[in-house]
């Protein structure tokens, strides 16, 4: 499944103050979220895939990393999956500026909710 046009989807990282801003951050515009939501929650996908765009000036203000002058690294295509096996509830593969969301049904049921999970992988060896 493919994401609409007009739905919007940002992942970054951020590359200052980690300690305080770490790992992957997403922000769903209201479209996107609709459905994101009906795909996750209908169970019936192998795959979706996301066309990103580029972290703004205002989704960036949200979190305001050093007065929102944090230096961060966007991403341009996520490829999410499902994978039932998958131990973690999150596996993310970073192939900058590819990004790959491997989701287990627990993390895909907080995906849902607008939770993150506890138990997040990173494989940084594709970097």
């Amino acid at each position: 499944m493919i994401l609409p046009r007009k739905a919007q989807v940002a992942i970054w990282y951020y590359k200052d103050n980690v300690r305080n801003y770490p790992g992957f951050h997403m922000t769903v515009g209201s479209t996107a979220c609709q459905w994101l939501s009906a795909v996750l929650a209908g169970n019936s996908f192998n795959f979706i895939e996301l066309s990103l765009i580029p972290a703004s000036t205002s989704i960036l203000a949200v979190p305001n990393n050093k007065r929102n002058t944090a230096r961060h690294v966007d991403f341009t295509y996520s490829r999410m999956t499902l994978d039932e096996g998958q131990r973690e509830e999150i596996r993310i593969a970073n192939n900058h500026p590819r990004i790959r969301i491997v989701l287990n049904s627990a993390g895909k049921d907080a995906l849902l909710r607008g939770v993150i999970p506890t138990v997040i992988s990173y494989d940084t060896s594709a970097h």
